[in-house]
């Protein structure tokens, strides 16, 4: 029987604090997020419709991670995404070893 792969994880958590004061960039409608902070729960970010900053859910972006981390292609424009969908985009690209795919546009992990 042939070993289990061990796939990595990424932790949403410490990968957004370490962006914290940068601006990432969502992929299909280039809507700027500037990471303000983290904590337990969420991770703030302003945008123009939120300059102050909003909260979205760390267990909304580990979900997106894990499922990378899991080998799939994330289509961005699937529905399942959710409301977030424009700012899981930015995060995800923004992991080391993302690559963006076209046709239709999903983001997956090298190798």
């Amino acid at each position: 029987m042939a070993p289990r792969r061990t796939i990595p994880t990424i932790d949403a958590r410490a990968h957004l604090a370490s962006l914290a004061g940068r601006t990432i960039v969502s992929v299909l409608e280039g809507v700027p997020y500037r990471i303000l902070g983290v904590t337990r729960d969420h991770v703030y970010v302003a945008t123009a419709v939120a300059p102050l900053g909003k909260p979205i859910s760390i267990t909304e972006v580990q979900a997106a991670f894990d499922r990378l981390a899991g080998g799939e292609a994330l289509v961005l424009s699937d529905p399942s995404m959710g409301d977030d969908g424009a700012f899981l985009s930015a995060a995800m690209v923004s992991i080391p070893g993302a690559e963006l795919l076209h046709g239709p546009a999903r983001v997956r992990l090298r190798g």
